[in-house]
């Protein structure tokens, strides 16, 4: 059964959210260290996030930044991954440390595989 999106579709925004903050960092050319948004467009991880979007309710419509924290720290506890303040500790810090956009692109795509395979799994359990 093809994936349709609806099973779980806090996950499948997720999934659109850190697609759309891939495409904003331009792959690199668009990316920061050390400053939510710099000169010429640039931006950091959490930047990307919130560049164009509408803090508050709309930020709490998907869980783009929980799946890109679990993806850079996968053995952290459970209580730590819904900590707002420790999610985006978690992603300042590898933005600013990481050795170059390479790793920012790795943690993007590991974050999407988290919330597509979310997805899925809500969607195999919604069929049964």
């Amino acid at each position: 059964m093809p994936f349709d999106g609806i099973a779980d579709p806090i996950a499948a925004k997720s999934l659109q959210t850190l697609k759309l903050m891939e495409d904003r960092l331009q792959r690199g050319r668009k990316w920061t260290r050390h400053f939510m948004f710099g000169d010429g467009g640039k931006m950091c991880l959490l930047g990307a996030n919130y560049f164009g979007c509408n803090l508050g309710d709309a930020r709490q419509a998907d869980r783009a930044l929980e799946y890109l924290a679990r993806a850079i720290r996968p053995a952290s506890p459970e209580r730590d991954r819904r900590d707002r303040c420790w999610i985006e500790t978690t992603i300042t810090d590898f933005n600013d440390s990481c050795a170059g956009y390479g790793e920012i692109e790795r943690v993007l795509r590991a974050a999407q595989e988290l919330a597509r395979a979310d997805a899925v799994a809500a969607q195999l359990v919604s069929a049964r």
